[in-house]
Parts: C-alpha cells; structure tokens; sequence
C-alpha cells in the first residue's frame, strides 16, 4: 500500500507490510508531512507558528511597569520635538526570541514636575501658629 498523498511531496514513504508511513524531511512534520516546523518552535509562548507557511507570528509585549498594560514606546523623530508615534512592542527576531531593550527609569512628563514644584513651593509658605494651626505666610 502506498503513502496518502505521496508525503506531500516532503518525504519518502517506507512500505512496512501490511502498513506504509511517511518520514518526513527535516523540517517536515504529519501523517502525510504536510506541516512545516517552524524556527524554535518560535519561543513558544512569544509565538504562534503558520503550520502552512513556517514563519512566526510574534505576540505583543506586556508593559514591564505595568503587567496588565501591552507595552508601547513613542517614535519622536528628533530630540527637540514632542510630537511622535506611538508604536506597540512585538517580540521580534525570526523565531520571536528577540526582547527589545528598554529604560529601567520612570519617565516624568512635565505637568508631573510642575505638579512637585508647586507642591513644595506651597509647603514652603505653611507654618503652624502657637495653636498649632496651619497658616498661610512667611
């Protein structure tokens, strides 16, 4: 008896009486070798493998400060403007094994530096009276 579908033309069939079975090539999995093992099993779980194709479909990142955020950084072209893209972070690589490096700092926006600033500069003209009340002064 000869082997279904000739392998998918990805391997050779080895006739054991009564029964045939495909040996696939490297890189050739199934009953009939239909599939293709992709890279490392594309890290699994920072990937899902295209059985038909053999290429890694890569999942996004999680934000490392925030576990239950995906992960996001701002393309700015220059470093004199504000404007940018937002892009999310994908592992990358061909068997997604590639983890994008990044800051271990918190980025303060300006509005939270303006924020501290008038938080100490009112703190700065509190005093308390004999009483033991706050009051506004020098």
């Amino acid at each position: 008896k000869d082997c279904k579908d000739n392998c998918s033309f990805n391997g050779w069939c080895s006739v054991e009486y009564p029964i045939s079975r495909c040996m696939c090539n490297p890189g050739y999995y199934g009953e009939t070798c239909q599939y293709v093992q992709c890279l490392n099993n594309c890290s699994y779980p920072n990937g899902y493998c295209n059985e038909t194709t053999g290429e890694c479909t890569c999942k996004l990142l999680r934000d490392p400060y925030s576990p239950h955020l995906l992960w996001q950084f701002k393309e700015v072209p220059d470093s004199d403007s504000s404007r940018g893209i937002w892009h999310f972070v994908k592992w990358g690589g061909e068997d997604c094994s590639y983890l994008m490096a990044y800051s271990a700092s918190l980025a303060l926006r300006p509005s939270m530096w303006l924020s501290v600033a008038l938080t100490v500069a009112a703190a700065a003209f509190l005093y308390r009276d004999g009483g033991g009340r706050l009051r506004w002064g020098l």
